[in-house]
């Protein structure tokens, strides 16, 4: 009986821990245009690429307001950029803000600690219709659906200056592209490598299907036997 509830604590913190991961997304694209280059060999046509990370269980700091959204988050999450040979880390706040309304924005800034570096990914649709709520998005909205796609970088540190636009060319969520076992595969993974010793003793027999696989209510029948 003990080993059995061991395996179901498993199980369930098995399927906890993946409702608890960070979502990342990507980007990329292209400097547009320097105002600013002390200290910094940074030119229009630069690559950008980036990165910025969030809590998917962030509450919306409006909840009464059903057209904007804000979820703020501090450090570990924050957005970090690559523009030629120079990288860019802002983790002090991360914000992310959406309006669903007559026109649709969906903007993410960073901040660094000390208020010196701003890296900014605002998007814009004039037509109101690239978003569909004021709800956290937890895969990247499309960018075929908006008609301003702008990244901008403000750095005053002490060791030069720099502020520059760019264009965005592409957001991408970097596991999608990696599936990932689903929280019923990955329970019935973690059954069968927990239950083998016992099966092995004689404790447990395991109920094979036609196919060879196992029983798929296999980890219910376990939390269920007394």
């Amino acid at each position: 009986m003990k080993k059995l509830l061991t395996i179901c604590s498993s199980l369930v913190l098995l399927v906890g821990l993946a409702h608890a991961d960070p979502i990342t997304f990507r980007f990329s694209g292209n400097v547009t245009d320097v105002q600013a280059n002390d200290g910094f060999g940074i030119a229009p046509g630069d690559a950008i690429q980036g990165t910025f990370n969030f809590d998917p269980t962030a509450a919306d700091l409006l909840p009464d307001d059903p057209a904007t959204g804000i979820y703020q988050f501090t450090a570990p999450f924050g957005m970090d950029v690559l523009i030629g040979g120079d990288d860019f880390k802002a983790s002090g706040l991360l914000s992310i803000g959406i309006l669903d309304s007559s026109v649709d924005i969906y903007s993410v800034s960073a901040v660094s600690d000390s208020g010196n570096l701003d890296l900014q990914l605002f998007l814009e649709d004039s037509s109101g219709s690239a978003l569909n709520s004021d709800h956290l998005p937890l895969t990247p909205p499309s960018l075929d659906g908006f008609d301003f796609r702008d990244f901008h970088l403000i750095d005053e540190l002490a060791d030069g200056q720099v502020q520059l636009d760019g264009s965005i060319l592409s957001l991408t969520d970097p596991i999608a592209a990696t599936p990932e076992p689903s929280e019923v595969g990955l329970a019935l993974a973690a059954a069968i490598l927990l239950l083998v010793p016992l099966h092995r003793k004689g404790l447990l027999r395991i109920t094979v299907t036609r196919g060879g696989r196992p029983d798929a209510d296999l980890p219910r029948q376990l939390c269920q036997r007394s």
